[in-house]
């Protein structure tokens, strides 16, 4: 998957997804987040994690998934949990179930 598309207020908006920052579960849509802007889309969190690259998506708790080339920083937390915060200073809590997932992907 190279691009989404994005249907808001009558207009279609093309996402390309390398400059997609995470993407985070909001009832029965996904907030795309690129910078400070927001997007809804109608899919559901696996829909969407099977579509993108595993190299450069991946999932860090039930709901989000992050661009592994947004990450900033990470700090470890309690309980082997991790925070991550990425280059727009969005920060999230990985779940240390995802972990090993990531640390994978990252060759960590």
């Amino acid at each position: 998957l190279k691009r989404l598309v994005v249907k808001s207020n009558g207009r279609v908006i093309f996402l390309l997804t390398d400059e997609i920052d995470s993407i985070e579960a909001a009832g029965n849509y996904l907030s795309v987040r690129i910078g400070k802007e927001s997007h809804l889309i109608r899919e559901t969190l696996s829909q969407i994690e099977q579509k993108l690259d595993p190299g450069k998506f991946v999932r860090i708790n039930r709901s989000v998934i992050i661009n592994l080339d947004r990450i900033k920083e990470m700090h470890p937390l309690f309980s082997g949990d991790q925070e991550i915060i990425l280059r727009s200073e969005k920060r999230f809590t990985m779940s240390r179930n995802y972990r090993d997932k990531l640390f994978a992907a990252l060759n960590l």
